[in-house]
């Protein structure tokens, strides 16, 4: 899941405890790896990231 318009600030893939988030030009997560914690969702500044649980 690529996710738009993001302001590039890494946080969190820096939060990320599986590595599921990279950030190449803009963020992806990486579906397979993701844990579905929720802490990339709770510190996007800009409310980007919503995790499905």
């Amino acid at each position: 899941m690529k996710i738009k318009n993001c302001y590039g600030c890494g946080g969190c893939a820096a939060v990320c405890p599986s590595g599921a988030i990279t950030l190449r030009g803009e963020v992806e997560i990486i579906s397979e790896k993701c844990i579905k914690c929720g802490r990339c969702e709770l510190l996007c500044p800009a409310g980007l990231i919503t995790i499905k649980k």
